[in-house]
């Protein structure tokens, strides 16, 4: 069964790509991915390590934080590469499983903390786009200003949805041990939210995550001549965190394309130019990292030897 998932997941993301790119083809678009130079490769390159470097960072924070690891400087640039690799391999969450692995392999990092700080992470950037969507809207889109304000108000959530699993009081063995993970997870995101140096951190960070990866979007989209403001690009990378929260296909190949082509379109921007820009990053992304993530994965798997010898020695 889970191998027809596995193998659906893959279906869906390849079928989603084939059509996006036909739709392409049809409005002509695909014509300027030709005007792509060589510097264009290597100054994605730079903004991408940056990406990179910035998350594993964010992450090292957080764990030290939290009590459960100091990443080395090393770990601190390769996991972030790793996981976006594994992430496009391996179908729903692939990048979670293989740094929660890798973590708990090297570090032996609490899993469920694991969790707990790549959501709080999320959640973070979520509240940081609204709060900057909706100033946005304000003066330029107000019909979408209720949307954003929505989306601030997602620790209120958070907290609402803890007190509630933590009054359900489940029976069967099984249900109970999901919801003691869902109650500890909740709760640790919590605790994180009331450490102002963590928040304080995470939030500049995230922030210079957000404005790397969207001059490197304006960059690509000024390579094509696409005339699509900075700060559309800003937003576009914010709310891109939403589509994370749920993976449908490995590395959400034609999801992230659609996704970015509809905020585009909310603005009043061409659909097909986000389409565009996004499947020209999907392939920058393959061709720059992926090659220096199988590196990176074949000195990492000798920490996973521990966790397979100890499952055959019990």
């Amino acid at each position: 069964m889970r191998l027809v998932k596995s193998l659906a997941s893959f279906v869906l993301g390849l079928t989603l790509i084939y059509v996006l790119v036909r739709y392409l083809e049809r409005t002509e678009q695909v014509d300027a991915l030709s005007s792509v130079s060589s510097m264009d490769i290597m100054v994605s390159a730079i903004l991408l390590g940056n990406c990179f470097t910035i998350n594993g960072l964010q992450t090292r924070i957080a764990l030290s934080s939290a009590g459960q690891a100091q990443l080395s400087v090393l770990d601190i640039l390769a996991l972030p590469i790793a996981q976006n690799f594994w992430g496009h391999v391996i179908p729903f969450q692939g990048s979670f499983i293989y740094a929660a692995a890798f973590l708990k392999a090297k570090y032996r990092a609490d899993v469920r903390i694991t969790v707990s700080i790549g959501l709080f992470i999320t959640l973070c950037s979520l509240v940081v786009g609204a709060l900057v969507g909706a100033a946005h809207s304000l003066f330029h889109a107000p019909a979408l200003l209720p949307f954003y304000l929505l989306l601030a108000l997602l620790p209120l959530w958070v907290v609402v949805f803890k007190r509630i699993f933590q009054h359900l009081r489940p029976r069967w063995p099984l249900l109970k041990r999901i919801h003691d993970i869902i109650t500890q997870v909740l709760q640790s995101i919590v605790d994180m939210t009331r450490m102002p140096g963590l928040l304080a951190k995470v939030i500049v960070l995230d922030s210079c995550f957000v404005l790397t990866y969207a001059a490197w979007s304006y960059y690509l989209s000024d390579a094509l001549a696409l005339n699509i403001p900075f700060m559309i690009h800003v937003l576009v990378a914010f709310m891109m965190k939403l589509s994370l929260l749920v993976k449908l296909t490995p590395g959400n190949i034609g999801i992230t394309q659609l996704f970015t082509g509809g905020i585009l379109s909310m603005y009043g921007y061409p659909a097909e130019a986000g389409i565009l820009i996004s499947t020209l990053q999907l392939g920058l992304l393959i061709v720059i990292s992926f090659p220096v993530a199988l590196v990176i994965s074949l000195f990492q798997f000798k920490y996973f030897k521990g966790i397979f010898s100890k499952s055959l020695n019990r």
